[in-house]
């Protein structure tokens, strides 16, 4: 193969290999920060039911009402699986240990950038053409596509029904909360913010 468009070939399937990481790195580097704190007078182990307080969730700017439903469905769902592998169980209509809500808040609006590629396009010629190694490689017009991306932060509360003080408190900063992802990316941030929650009694 000609010096020249065996260089071409290889500059083509470098771009498609480094748009695709970019692509990787983007849809896994978002920032996440997750924070828990218990108060030092708080005793889960004597605790065993809870029930939930109202929960808001805010957005800027405001997306359809069912899309802000369904996003705290998937919190308060995921909060009370996480919350009965402690060994709590939720209560209605009957005094509960502790009381559970949530805040979420969405303002930060970004660009994410999707799959670039870089297509080097090769001239075509006649049979009068010179040869091959003598055939000038162009590079196409870079196409980079970009999506919104929308990050939240989301608060979890933790209160004892009778003094209302504050006995766990949960935060995670930079959750993606988009069309596509906002579902799974939350779920997975209150997994991981629960996973040390206190367990309830043996």
């Amino acid at each position: 193969m000609p010096t020249r468009l065996r260089l071409a070939c290889r500059m083509f399937v470098t771009a498609i290999a480094v748009g695709a990481a970019v692509a990787a790195l983007a849809a896994c580097s978002a920032p996440r920060r997750i924070d828990t704190e218990v108060a030092p007078a708080a005793d889960f182990s004597s605790r065993r039911t809870f029930a939930w307080q109202e929960s808001q969730a805010s957005y800027d700017p405001q997306p359809d009402q069912s899309d802000v439903e369904a996003v705290k469905r998937a919190i308060r769902d995921t909060v009370v699986e996480q919350l009965a592998l402690k060994g709590f169980r939720e209560v209605e209509g009957a005094e509960p240990d502790f009381l559970v809500s949530f805040h979420l808040v969405v303002t930060t609006v970004m660009t994410e950038p999707e799959l670039c590629i870089r297509r080097h396009i090769i001239f075509e010629y006649s049979v009068a053409t010179p040869a091959l190694d003598e055939i000038e490689v162009c590079e196409g017009r870079s196409m980079v596509n970009t999506r919104p991306l929308r990050q939240g932060t989301l608060v979890v509360f933790v209160v004892d029904p009778t003094s209302h003080n504050l006995l766990w408190q949960g935060v995670v900063v930079g959750a993606a909360v988009s069309r596509r992802d906002n579902v799974d990316s939350l779920r997975g941030a209150v997994m991981q913010m629960l996973a040390g929650f206190p367990s309830g009694p043996v």
